[in-house]
């Protein structure tokens, strides 16, 4: 029975033409609407949900899954006739669908859909059907994958459809996505808000929504492990991962899929991976439902494999998605996403736009591996020429299948748009050096910016522009083209048309001009240019980095404290805005979020040695003692000699560690420096509380024993305290005392590092090295003709008289203990220091000369 009746012809909106208000046209069709579910009742509320999924099918058949045959589109004659008689108006649809500020890409076809879809959707029109629910964000989201960059807006719209849908009882059976009218179950709706969150870059919401689902779905899964080969070739046995899951049902049964997505073989390597259940078959391996661990210990687990519903293997997929979630972009992370894959390798049957997403998926891995990039790249193109509709069957012969089947799960798959497969497509052939190719690509989707680039690079620098101009003639009036010229031909009048021919309503054309303001230094006209950007589109971080970089340019602190708090708040694991942030931060003179700020940018950016420099410094500043030192000696292993060892930051940080060992000090900063530092993070008043129950009457026996125990406790904690202090100084101790000696054996040059070592070795009361750091600062000081500059002269003769001090304090004790042969250290002092004396006699006035002269006196007459 079709839905397609005469209440549904009266749903499909009027035709739209290239001068009709969009907003006139959207308050008459929602009011036709409304009239005709007041008229028909019962009928045209099915026929309106009819009608929806119609037209969202036409926008995803269009964009993602390709277009349909003409059979199937004589079923939905009346709204390709809507679009057709639509077609002049492209560019007004287009307008219309611009959200804050970010258009849909120019690629997008059936504009005209989505803009009826969103006045369907719209929660004026009410229908009996809840799932009109999960309609509505399914729109919104389609109308986001659509646009240039994210809008904040839809995502708000997404979520309180979600939400009203939480309030619904779920269906209690599989997602039945074949009954448009079925109720929408908790379990599909959290994988796809899982899905949303993780297109939106929230991973922490994405991980939470995609193991709710799997809870609420019932299948079981486990990441285990077993030994086994990988490849047809392997001799040997290794440990592999592998995913077992096991489906809530006990007998699933497939529906049969007119055909599946091309799979690329090469001559070289098998055509997909060899699975770890095929390795088992081959090679007479047992599972036993057994992992062994490291450490010998075996886990039995309880999940075995069967045959999984299309949600389930959707669910598997979302599981995939979430092993990124959870990791850094790293090799292992990609070892680990496999196992997944290849758990839906073992299903025999798949619908197309899951099967596409797991071929999609391992040609991004396997352009990371030499061996297998050919095929990668191979089953790349065939995953972007499979859009058109026409294939060919067994005996070679193109035939033309419906392509209806590939809208099954589409809903629960994150299978990008054409053109966007496309773009990644002439991307790789950019990293690869097929050029020419990629542009190729880039002019014929209408990326100018690419295309910009990919000219930049083959020196082709007028083709660009010529392509856009040749573009303009046909569509003077097009905002962004005269943007795109903009950025071929970097001058900021193509810019402010293309702002004024929008209507103040893009983003793009100030975001460039920002980008050219920057580029020339104009760094308070750039400020402008970002803030219009971002007033239209406030959760795109590049720029909110951009105008963080140009407000600290023209030292406006705050603004550009406050630009990059919000580009980390959108990407945490941007290791440069955290760096910038800090520095705002200290230039505001706040040192403890400077120093938060600098630990992530390090933890992300950890190939900066300027990060760390700065966290070294700043760690010094605040008192951070253990972070400072063990910052310092990782810019020692990495840098080495080409990095210069400031003497004023280390000569602080030996004191303040000199300071914990002598016990005037916490090797970690106390709760009183905190307060100082961050006042309005405390509140005294929290501590002016009185106990509960302090105004009962207790007994004086028992009030005299719980006194006793309080003592008793105290005390011990005071012990466990003091031990603990007295563990930690021990420790910084040891670790100050190796730091100074790396510095000192890496940079040999610089006396007053010998200083520091020498003052820190007499601070922990080791006298006899001190001597041999106070011998090797004379040296390094008496080159040749010190004794011509004054300035010079002076520091030498202060370096020995702390040679000659050094030596009072090295007693013969030690000399004895440690069976010193070598000459003894006052000998050695009243040796160095004579030479001295003699070239300095002309400075005899000075009363360092004095002192230096009284202490060699008095260590001659003590020896």
């Amino acid at each position: 029975m079709t839905c397609r009746n005469d209440a549904y012809k009266a749903l499909i909106p009027k035709a739209i033409s290239k001068d009709t208000d969009i907003g006139k046209w959207s308050k008459e069709y929602q009011c036709n609407a409304i009239d005709v579910l007041t008229v028909f009742g019962e009928d045209a509320q099915k026929a309106l949900l009819r009608l929806v999924v119609d037209l969202l099918e036409g926008v995803v058949s269009g964009n993602f899954t390709g277009e349909l045959t003409e059979a199937d589109k004589e079923e939905r004659k009346e709204i390709y006739q809507f679009a057709e008689e639509s077609k002049e108006a492209y560019g007004v649809c287009m307008d219309a669908l611009t959200v804050d500020g970010e258009v849909c890409n120019h690629n997008s076809v059936y504009p005209q859909f989505l803009v009826a879809l969103n006045v369907l959707v719209e929660a004026e029109i009410q229908t009996s059907y809840p799932c009109i629910y999960m309609w509505r964000a399914r729109t919104y989201f389609i109308h986001q994958r659509l646009l240039s960059h994210l809008a904040h807006a839809l995502l708000n719209r997404i979520l309180q459809c979600f939400a009203e849908i939480l309030k619904l009882p779920s269906a209690a059976s599989e997602p039945d996505f074949d009954d448009i009218y079925s109720l929408t179950t908790h379990a599909e709706m959290y994988l796809v808000k899982g899905l949303v969150h993780y297109y939106y870059h929230e991973p922490h919401h994405s991980n939470d929504c995609i193991q709710k689902a799997q809870e609420l779905s019932g299948m079981k899964s486990v990441l285990t492990s077993m030994m086994g080969v990988r490849t047809e070739h392997q001799k040997f046995e290794t440990a592999q991962l592998l995913v077992k899951a096991q489906s809530a049902k006990e007998d699933v049964q497939h529906e049969e899929y007119p055909f599946k997505p091309s799979l690329v073989e090469g001559s070289n390597v098998l055509a997909r991976p060899r699975t770890l259940k095929e390795n088992i078959e081959a090679g007479g391996v047992v599972d036993d439902g057994t992992c062994t661990f490291g450490n010998g210990e075996e886990v039995k687990d309880d999940v075995t494999d069967t045959v999984l519903t299309p949600f389930e293997q959707s669910l598997v997929m979302g599981l995939c998605v979430n092993v990124r979630n959870n990791n850094p972009m790293h090799g292992l992370t990609e070892v680990e996403r496999l196992p997944y894959l290849e758990r839906l390798f073992l299903e025999e049957k798949m619908p197309w736009v899951l099967c596409s997403q797991v071929y999609l998926l391992r040609s991004r891995m396997e352009q990371k591996r030499v061996r297998v990039r050919e095929r990668g790249l191979m089953q790349f193109c065939e995953l972007c020429d499979q859009f058109c509709h026409l294939v060919k069957d067994e005996q070679g012969q193109v035939i033309e299948k419906s392509s209806l089947h590939r809208l099954k799960n589409f809903w629960v798959v994150l299978f990008p748009p054409n053109f966007a497969l496309k773009t990644e497509l002439a991307g790789i052939y950019e990293k690869i050096g097929l050029l020419k190719s990629a542009l190729d690509i880039h002019e014929a989707l209408g990326n100018w910016s690419d295309v910009i680039k990919c000219c930049r690079r083959l020196d082709k620098r007028t083709k660009a522009e010529s392509l856009i101009r040749a573009r303009l003639e046909e569509t003077p009036e097009n905002p962004l083209l005269w943007s795109s010229l903009g950025d071929a031909t970097r001058n900021e009048e193509y810019y402010l048309k293309a702002w004024e021919m929008s209507n103040h309503k893009l983003a793009a054309p100030m975001r460039g001009l920002g980008e050219l303001y920057l580029e020339v230094e104009k760094f308070k006209e750039a400020v402008e240019c970002f803030d219009k950007a971002l007033q239209l589109n406030p959760v795109f971080g590049a720029d909110w980095f951009s105008m963080g970089w140009a407000a600290l340019k023209t030292q406006q602190w705050e603004r550009a404290a406050y630009c990059y708090t919000r580009n980390v708040q959108m990407d945490m694991e941007d290791g440069h805005s955290w760096s910038n942030l800090a520095n705002c931060n200290l230039q505001l003179n706040k040192l403890l979020p400077a120093f938060h700020c600098l630990v992530q940018a390090k933890k992300w950016s950890p190939a900066n040695w300027r990060i760390w420099d700065n966290l070294y410094t700043v760690s010094v500043e605040i008192g951070e003692k253990t972070t400072a030192i063990n910052t310092l000696t990782e810019i020692l292993d990495s840098k080495g000699r080409e990095y210069k060892v400031r003497a004023p930051v280390l000569d602080t940080l030996m004191n303040q560690v000199l300071d914990v060992i002598a016990g005037k000090a916490d090797v970690a900063r106390t709760a009183e420096q905190v307060k100082q530092e961050c006042p309005e993070e405390m509140d005294d008043e929290i501590f002016d509380v009185v106990p509960f129950g302090a105004d009962m009457d207790l007994d004086m026996e028992d009030t005299l024993q719980w006194r006793e125990e309080q003592a008793k406790r105290k005390q011990q904690q005071a012990i466990d305290v003091e031990k603990a202090r007295l563990a930690a100084a021990a420790k910084i101790k040891q670790d100050m005392h190796k730091l100074l000696g790396k510095v000192t054996s890496i940079t040999t040059t610089e006396a007053a590092l010998y200083k520091i070592f020498g003052d820190y070795l007499d601070g922990i009361d080791n006298h006899l090295e001190a001597f041999d750091q106070r011998l090797k600062d004379l040296r390094c000081q008496t080159k040749k003709n010190w004794q011509v500059d004054r300035k010079s002269a002076i520091s030498v003769i202060e370096s020995a008289t702390r040679v000659i001090n050094g030596a009072k304090l090295v007693s013969e004790e030690v000399l004895e203990q440690r069976k010193v042969k070598t000459t003894p250290p006052k000998t050695q002092a009243i040796m160095q220091v004579q030479p001295v004396l003699k070239l300095a006699e002309e400075y005899a006035s000075l009363e360092e000369y004095a002192m230096l002269k009284e202490a060699v006196e008095s260590l001659s007459e003590s020896s």
